[in-house]
């Protein structure tokens, strides 16, 4: 789970995914995170970023709760991640990512 601080302001930056190789659009997102969740013992674990740290603690909260970069863009947005990835396509491993 991902808590926002009350005092984080947004913070806009290009932000791509793994999931969709070359592509990449200016995404808002808050500057401060906490992440708390449990390890492999079922103890509590606490994670605050800021910055980059911040955007990727979200950014990987958002794929948990089956959310991609994509979801975050208006209708109109949502082709522009894909031309991009298109243009690089052909130079992806088939067996990207793994």
């Amino acid at each position: 789970m991902v808590e926002l601080h009350p005092e984080a302001t947004m913070a806009v930056a290009e932000e791509g995914c793994l999931f969709l190789p070359g592509a990449h659009r200016p995404l808002a997102r808050p500057d401060f995170a906490v992440c708390r969740g449990l390890d492999h013992n079922g103890h509590t674990v606490v994670v605050r970023g800021t910055g980059t740290l911040a955007r990727c603690l979200q950014h990987a909260t958002d794929h948990l709760n089956g959310i991609v970069v994509e979801d975050h863009l208006s209708p109109g947005e949502r082709s522009e991640p894909r031309r991009q990835h298109a243009t690089v396509a052909a130079d992806v491993p088939a067996t990207w990512p793994t």
